[in-house]
């Protein structure tokens, strides 16, 4: 593949597979790596959640269907090392890290803080059928919810029992009871809030420091069950939402009954949404296995590649997306060169037509 040299080589996201892939994508060199051990390769090693070691990015970690933990090295792209989830049961629902040691879920609801040495420093449970956890690192909170299983907010200094448990809504206007599926939680920085996403396509804040243990602020959006969510790093009150039938759009907190944005270029569910940490891009994967990149204030996609796989979840890295601003200016300066020739030439024609118009305009001489 043609390199880019205006662009780094840093790679932009990090994917994972249901085959246990571990795919790096550099987007300005038009890269994609396949990141893997033979040993530790097929469904059985299915990677279900990722996460970063530091806020550096110097290495990063992927949960494994098998309940294996495994480091990799961003610099290298190589495993240096692996653990072994304690107790490990169902399917891994979070993972997190808090300095030194790894937070986890399961879909059978076992919520464990434990270390390098697989020692378990604190646990509890957090119900059954757990899909979604989200880590305050400053607060040291984590945050739980599931199928039929409320959201609920632990001290991971008392974990055993929730300092905070949601109430379902109230009943529709048919007087029927809305079921519980949280698909998706995140927590609003710079605040307490926490926002969720369901399967009933519902988007909600809950404030645990408010009087009411039900949403502060909902919404709905399309009829299809929402499956991921991100917050935009740069605007705290714009979240981005994606569904099973490919739809995704942009909400903003202080008017969240209203679409703020729509966007274009999704085919099949959206597994996860992840935003840059410094530029108004976003990255997505989706069941038609492809990682796609947009703008946030467009429609369209920017980037679109095929990875082979089906893709389970993502990490976006703070690289360039865009090339330098000379390469702008000289592709710019290209551009314009070219409309200019194109501009010419239509002037061309139509001078043409005007003077043929000009003819037909003249009287016709009689014939004697």
């Amino acid at each position: 593949m043609v390199e880019n040299s205006g662009c780094g080589s840093q790679n932009n996201v990090w994917v994972g597979s249901e085959t246990g892939l571990l795919k790096s994508v550099n987007l300005c060199k038009k890269l994609a790596t396949n990141h893997y051990d033979k040993e530790n390769y097929g469904k059985e090693h299915e990677i279900q959640r990722i996460c970063w070691e530091y806020e550096d990015q110097s290495a990063l970690y992927t949960a494994h269907k098998n309940g294996v933990v495994r480091k990799l090295e961003t610099a290298s792209g190589g495993y240096v090392d692996s653990f072994q989830i304690p107790e490990m049961a169902g399917k891994i629902a979070g993972l997190a890290r808090l300095d030194s040691n790894f937070i986890t879920c399961t879909s059978n609801g076992d919520l464990r803080l434990w270390s390098d040495e697989n020692e378990t420093l604190a646990s509890s449970k957090a119900g059954d059928n757990v899909l979604c956890m989200d880590l305050n690192s400053e607060l040291q909170q984590v945050v739980t919810g599931g199928k039929e299983n409320l959201v609920k907010l632990w001290d991971l200094n008392k974990p055993e029992q929730p300092i905070f448990k949601a109430k379902n809504v109230r009943p529709d206007w048919l007087e029927h009871r809305v079921p519980v599926w949280v698909t998706g939680l995140k927590f609003i920085p710079n605040s307490n809030k926490i926002l969720s996403i369901t399967g009933t396509h519902n988007i909600r804040v809950f404030d645990p420091n408010s009087n009411t243990r039900r949403p502060v602020l909902e919404t709905s959006y399309e009829e299809y069950p929402l499956t991921a969510v991100d917050i935009v790093a740069k605007n705290p009150n714009q979240v981005i939402v994606g569904n099973t039938h490919g739809d995704a759009a942009m909400f903003d907190l202080r008017k969240i009954k209203h679409v703020a944005r729509c966007y274009k270029g999704f085919a099949g569910s959206i597994r996860e949404i992840r935003c840059h940490p410094s530029l108004p891009y976003f990255f997505s994967c989706s069941l038609d296995r492809h990682l796609r990149v947009h703008h946030e204030q467009y429609p369209k996609v920017e980037h679109k590649v095929y990875l082979k796989s089906r893709l389970t979840c993502l990490l976006a890295t703070d690289a360039e997306l865009e090339v330098k601003t000379d390469e702008k200016e000289l592709e710019t300066e290209k551009r314009k060169k070219e409309k200019d020739v194109w501009d010419e030439l239509d002037d061309a024609d139509s001078s043409e037509s005007d003077s043929d118009s000009d003819s037909d305009l003249l009287p016709s001489k009689k014939k004697k």
